[in-house]
């Protein structure tokens, strides 16, 4: 009888893996392997954050009435943009994005990534994942998701190893099968090094937390197997929950947490912090469209409670990043959220000083301040201690800015093209490449990248034409070397802050070599 019975599981066991194997990826194909499950589930009041089950109650989380005009206005966008972006790099000029999301990261080396899901008109769709190695000015396809069956796609995220060169891309994906519409999520593990990927099937038949989910968000610690985090909601019943799950071992196995059953959730993003702590934020659309935080130490204490006002209003789009690299209850942590979901939206900016015991809520995003924003988007350096955030100001301008704190600088306006504002754009800072920004260009298929350049004001020349070598000030005077590969029209232009040309330092045909010129 033992060996019928083992006989009938293994039989089952590889039907069960034949059934997933419809993807076109080389390597383990498994059904997530969970070993807990946790129904925590947030028990909000109105306005006095959570209580029971084991959760901390907050104290002094948040300040009610603390809503603050920002100093800085722009009715309008300027009409030029700050020397510090270089020209638009087109991307790919024949995407299909519809509303799909991106996703853009950056490994220990530098180099790029970026990830899109293509739409066709047959729910055939696929994920496409470019890599650049040279700043941004080439981009090359290096793997690309597709299953064999009718499937349509609609949410995914990518977050890429933080350890060595070619690391790992993980990618957490739902979609939907054209046949029976049934939802599902994936975690796929790409090994650029092997090109082997591994694929966990968060199977709904298992586990009814798996079921009909319709948004997703996932990040992933600093280690070279890394901890792995993803949130995500799911239909239920007649409203919206909100779970997550994650991995201490890479994805070897998975851990469920319910976080909340009704409220009807949606609308969340997570972001890993120091010493193991997770910051995930949610919309409580059936609360006032309330932002709530769920903070917590993988494997430790956890508490809930609001990030913006519990007064009624329309708040989609939250998202959250934190400072890693300084201690926990000193590190800065930012929640970007949109208030009005419509044209006269604006970028609402809550923020914590000590890693989330105090917060300041619902200011406007200083950058751009009290006109309609929207799409915002937010994230800190994994290797340095430094933010980006941006929005779309007025359905059409790209309005980035940068911080080290609690506090932002100025805007810059980075886009030379009208954004599409229904795929938010993505931002990401490094220690050596600085900010960079990737957006969809409204009413096409393009995707377009530019980059800040953090040590100088002196637009870049593409690599193949010519490169700017040098850049010395020498206090009284600047010289500048650079090297040209052939013959051509060379143009450099002294800018100032503001973006506006103050004097033209050379406008000549020049040969093939070295060059050099000053001013003072």
């Amino acid at each position: 009888m033992k060996r019928a019975l083992l006989f009938i599981f293994l039989i089952s066991a590889v039907g069960l893996n034949a059934n997933y194997n419809h993807w076109n990826i080389s390597g383990e194909v498994r059904c997530a392997n969970v070993v807990s499950e946790e129904m925590e589930i947030d028990l909000m009041a109105d306005n006095e954050g959570i209580s029971g089950n084991n959760l901390s109650e907050p104290v002094n989380h948040y300040y009610p009435n603390q809503q603050i005009k920002s100093n800085i206005e722009c009715g309008n966008p300027p009409s030029h943009y700050t020397p510090c972006w270089a020209d638009d790099i087109l991307i790919w000029d024949n995407w299909n994005l519809g509303n799909a999301p991106v996703a853009f990261d950056y490994d220990e080396d530098g180099f790029l990534y970026i990830a899109a899901i293509t739409k066709t008109s047959c729910q055939d769709d696929s994920v496409i994942f470019l890599k650049s190695t040279d700043n941004g000015y080439t981009w090359n396809q290096f793997w690309f998701l597709h299953s064999s069956q009718n499937i349509e796609m609609w949410d995914f995220d990518m977050r890429v190893g933080h350890v060595g060169s070619d690391p790992h891309v993980y990618v957490v994906l739902f979609d939907s099968n054209y046949t029976d519409g049934q939802r599902e999520m994936w975690f796929f593990d790409y090994n650029q090094a092997t090109s082997i990927t591994s694929m966990d099937f968060f199977d709904p038949d298992t586990h009814s937390q798996f079921e009909s989910p319709f948004h997703v968000a996932l990040d992933i610690t600093d280690e070279a197997t890394p901890k792995i985090w993803i949130t995500y909601n799911r239909y239920y019943s007649s409203t919206a929950a909100w779970n997550s799950v994650y991995s201490t071992d890479g994805g070897s196995t998975w851990n469920i947490i319910t976080h909340a059953m009704s409220d009807g959730c949606s609308y969340s993003d997570i972001c890993m912090g120091p010493d193991d702590w997770v910051y995930i934020v949610n919309v409580y659309t059936q609360d006032d469209y309330r932002v709530r935080m769920n903070q917590r130490q993988i494997g430790g204490s956890n508490t809930y409670y609001d990030v913006s006002s519990t007064g009624i209003g329309y708040r989609v789009y939250p998202c959250v990043a934190s400072e890693r690299h300084t201690a926990y209850g000193s590190n800065v942590v930012h929640v970007l959220y949109q208030d009005d979901n419509g044209p006269d939206g604006r970028i609402m900016n809550s923020y914590s000083g000590d890693g989330g015991t105090t917060w300041t809520i619902d200011q406007y995003w200083s950058p751009v301040g009290d006109i309609p924003a929207l799409s915002p988007n937010v994230r800190c350096g994994w290797n340095c201690d430094q933010f980006v955030g941006s929005a779309v100001v007025q359905s059409e301008s790209l309005a980035t800015a940068w911080s080290n704190n609690q506090y932002w600088g100025s805007a810059t306006y980075v886009s030379d093209h009208w954004v599409e504002y229904h795929i938010i754009p993505q931002g990401v800072v490094g220690s050596s490449t600085g900010r960079q920004i990737v957006y969809a260009q409204d009413g096409t298929d393009n995707l377009w990248y530019d980059r800040y350049d953090m040590a100088n004001s002196v637009e870049e020349i593409t690599p193949g034409i010519g490169q700017i070598m040098n850049i010395t000030n020498n206090g009284h005077h600047v010289d500048i070397c650079f090297s040209l590969d052939h013959e051509q029209q060379v143009t450099i232009n002294l800018i100032d802050v503001s973006g506006r040309k103050v004097r033209n330092l050379l406008n000549q045909n020049l040969s093939s070599g070295d060059h050099s010129l000053s001013y003072d």
